[in-house]
């Protein structure tokens, strides 16, 4: 038998016929053939169905106004091989691409000033080079950007403040009046800050107002020699007495009073008589 598909589409029921064909007839007292030579038989079958599927068309244009853009096409599988049938040279929702140009519209140019270079100082006030970026130009009836792309400013800038310099300490002794006018006295020193340390400066050796603690000898001068009317006052002194000598001259008679004081110094003690002799 030979079978042939008859009728039907894909998806519905069909008929299959087989034909029988003799290649040898029977001789010579042989077996003839069951069936006689182009009978035919039938049976039901299902037909085979390829795949059938198509590319939609491609879609918008997508990209920016005066540059180059891509559109998508989507391959679409309707109806799925079966029972043999051709499958489809394309994956289902498989998709391909192919450049284009966006359609201009009505855009307004977009652009801003950036950073480009650092600072010129490390510290305080410096200047700094700006530069004006587009991205997005004008299109259509769209208005432009009131600066070029790439144009360049300079601008001010700040960074921290500048540290101060170091400013070190400076002072003097100030000496007091000596408690004498003659015969030895002491001058006590005050310490004056003239202009005091700041931004890690080095410190006055003092505070202001410190006293000096070794105050100086001053007026170390013997008392002057007094003339009143041909009398003359000598003073002199050691360490812990006084003498005073009046000499008074009277014609060829001279007589000398000497009086002798003894006393400890203090600072500011006046002299104290204790005794008195004549010769």
């Amino acid at each position: 038998y030979q079978r042939r598909v008859h009728g039907g589409t894909c998806g519905s029921a069909g008929t299959q016929t087989s034909t029988y064909t003799i290649t040898t007839q029977a001789s010579n007292g042989g077996r003839a053939c069951t069936n006689k030579n182009g009978d035919t038989k039938s049976q039901a079958c299902t037909p085979a169905c390829d795949c059938v599927g198509s590319w939609s068309s491609f879609g918008s244009c997508i990209g920016k106004c005066g540059s180059q853009g891509s559109q998508t096409s989507t391959y679409t599988i309707t109806t799925q091989a079966s029972n043999g049938g051709k499958s489809c040279p394309n994956n289902n929702l498989e998709t391909k691409t192919q450049s284009c140009t966006p359609p201009c519209l009505d855009t307004n140019c977009v652009g801003e000033w950036k950073d480009v270079g650092t600072c010129s100082a490390t510290c305080g006030y410096g200047t700094q080079t700006q530069q004006f970026t587009i991205t997005q130009p004008a299109s259509g009836n769209g208005i432009a950007c009131s600066n070029t792309n790439g144009e360049t400013r300079s601008q001010s800038c700040l960074l921290k403040a500048c540290s101060a310099p170091p400013v070190d300490c400076s002072g003097i002794w100030q000496w007091k009046t000596c408690t004498a006018k003659c015969g030895g006295g002491i001058s006590e020193g005050v310490y004056v800050v003239k202009k005091a340390s700041s931004n890690g400066g080095s410190d006055c050796p003092y505070k202001n107002g410190d006293a000096n603690p070794n105050p100086k000898p001053c007026n170390t001068n013997p008392c002057a020699l007094l003339d009143i009317n041909n009398e003359f006052l000598s003073i002199g002194k050691n360490n812990n007495s006084m003498w005073i000598t009046l000499s008074i001259s009277l014609g060829c008679v001279a007589m000398v009073i000497s009086l002798v004081a003894v006393y400890k110094f203090t600072k500011r003690q006046y002299v104290e008589v204790q005794e008195l002799s004549e010769i």
